[in-house]
């Protein structure tokens, strides 16, 4: 997310730092200080896919350590 993008609304989004609770897997994680764009018009909110992956990663993996403890 280098830019802005322009939301499904039509407005294009700012960029801020947010922490917001997000459903990963089957379980919810707190993102703490991250960056989003954000429609100023409706409120949607667009986190960078990359950045999503990495953190599904990581609970899948310290899922599977807490399974073979």
């Amino acid at each position: 997310m280098n830019k802005p993008i322009i939301c499904y609304c039509g407005t294009l989004t700012e960029r801020k730092k947010i922490t917001r609770k997000v459903p990963i897997g089957q379980q919810d994680v707190l993102l703490e200080n991250v960056d989003a764009d954000i429609c100023p018009n409706c409120g949607e909110i667009y986190f960078d896919g990359k950045m999503l992956l990495d953190v599904e990663k990581a609970v899948k993996k310290k899922s599977i350590e807490k399974t073979y403890r």
